[in-house]
């Protein structure tokens, strides 16, 4: 997920707010959303680096974040009001997403499994 984030910050200036999204979407987010009930269960430091690298690409493709930690002596901002104006959820979010809809269907289909038996 690395390269495709310093992919994101070569093209920043070059493309719209809206192609940027769509490129976080299809670099960042779809690699969050594959996979993410197996791995979903795994240790917390394994989520919270996954969730770092999600910062990082938001930070990639808005403007006002920098590629490092500070520009004149002041952090870059933080991302949570980016993933709310944009609605894009956090890798907590897509694990309880991912979770709840399991949780649902497993509801939908259990009468039906106790009419096999």
């Amino acid at each position: 997920m690395s390269r495709f984030i310093g992919v994101m910050y070569k093209i920043k200036s070059r493309l719209p707010m809206k192609a940027r999204l769509q490129i976080f979407q299809s670099f960042v987010q779809s690699h969050l959303n594959f996979c993410s009930l197996v791995w979903g269960f795994a240790a917390k430091s394994h989520i919270e680096s996954l969730f770092r690298k999600q910062k990082q690409g938001m930070r990639a493709i808005l403007p006002g974040f920098v590629n490092y930690r500070y520009k004149d002596g002041k952090p870059p901002d933080h991302t949570k009001s980016a993933f709310k104006a944009h609605e894009i959820l956090t890798v907590h979010g897509v694990i309880i997403k991912k979770c709840s809809n399991l949780d649902a269907q497993n509801k939908k289909y259990a009468p039906l499994a106790s009419q096999i038996d």
